[in-house]
């Protein structure tokens, strides 16, 4: 049997419902996704230019979900996203998604 860890399933969810997004998926700046690992948080990361980048998970310390935004640290989490951390209920998926999205458009439209 395969299993997949929790908080993965929970950014992809996240992650998922930012890319549904019209107006992202319509622009042409690149946005990379790829994976981070922070102690017991595992979770994807949204890149929209070579410094900005989200980060996305289950918390370590709870079932929350938790969204950093800072500089771009390979495979783990940068120091000064670490001091960003938002917190979302684990079921609210919808609002970090649209924080996550609303982060982006702005950073997008400032690279315009």
């Amino acid at each position: 049997m395969f299993v997949k860890s929790r908080s993965l399933i929970l950014a992809a969810t996240v992650v998922n419902m930012v890319m549904y997004d019209a107006e992202l998926r319509l622009c042409d700046a690149p946005i990379v996704i790829d994976s981070y690992q922070n102690g017991r948080e595992q979770g994807l990361t949204l890149a929209a230019n070579a410094g900005h980048t989200i980060y996305v998970s289950e918390d370590r310390n709870s079932d929350a979900i938790v969204v950093y935004i800072g500089s771009y640290a390979p495979q783990g989490l940068s120091k000064d996203a670490y001091k960003t951390a938002k917190h979302f209920a684990h079921t609210d998926v919808s609002g970090a998604a649209e924080y996550i999205r609303k982060d982006l458009l702005r950073t997008i439209k400032r690279e315009i």
